[in-house]
């Protein structure tokens, strides 16, 4: 059970690909560069955490980071999962947290794909717009909160968006873009739902946005519309 350090780059042209693995802790201090052009990029710590500072993939590879006994965390808060713009697939799996724990310590992503899924909190900080799942995987907290943000782009979901326990809210913020909802959302017990878009927002067909008891809202900015085609329920006093 020994911790693996990357203090320095670690790179691969073309297709290659950079998988590390260990059993313990993986961990990039803040200078470090893991990067492939096309190839995959995974991370995976069987019993410890994962640190990351800039891990991307420039041809928008898939990255997938795991920490099967431990959070998915940065070195400090310049750190970045994704190249610029890119619209690569991020696949978290978290024994506990995704993101630092503190205010404004959310996990800094350049990705078009998020799946995710751990066993408190998900805290996610988004350049630019962010599908929320896909065919193989959805957004999913056992025991915590989801908070997901953008700073420029919309916010679309792929699969579901849920927490299962720990009455954990569910946060969604767009800057300068709406967010849809296609697919199943839904607040463990007391856990609130939280929209907040930087334009319109959307409920699609059939599609059911729920609480067990939390409080719902819905707010988007200035003139634009707001559409519900799907179902919105909470119950007792949410």
């Amino acid at each position: 059970a020994n911790a693996m350090l990357v203090n320095g780059n670690i790179t691969t042209a073309g297709a290659g690909t950079i998988v590390l693995t260990g059993s313990d802790a993986i961990t990039q201090d803040a200078s470090s560069l893991i990067q492939t052009a096309n190839g995959l990029i995974t991370l995976a710590s069987g019993a410890g955490g994962v640190t990351v500072d800039v891990v991307e993939s420039t041809g928008n590879g898939t990255i997938t980071l795991t920490a099967t006994g431990g959070a998915i965390s940065e070195a400090d808060d310049t750190a970045r999962v994704g190249a610029a713009g890119s619209s690569s697939i991020l696949a978290l799996t978290a024994g506990t947290r995704i993101g630092n724990t503190g205010a404004g310590q959310a996990l800094n992503t350049n990705v078009g794909t998020l799946r995710a899924s751990a066993t408190t909190t998900i805290d996610i900080a988004e350049a630019t717009g962010l599908q929320l799942g896909d065919v193989t995987a959805g957004v999913t907290s056992s025991g915590g909160n989801i908070t997901i943000a953008t700073a420029n782009g919309a916010i679309t979901t792929g699969n579901s968006v849920t927490t299962t326990g720990g009455n954990g809210a569910i946060t969604l913020t767009s800057v300068g873009d709406g967010i849809t909802i296609s697919n199943t959302l839904t607040a463990n017990g007391s856990g609130n739902v939280d929209i907040n878009s930087g334009a319109g927002f959307t409920l699609a067909d059939t599609i059911v946005m729920s609480s067990g008891t939390g409080a719902i809202t819905v707010d988007t900015t200035g003139a634009n519309a707001m559409l519900v085609n799907g179902n919105i329920t909470t119950a007792g006093a949410g």
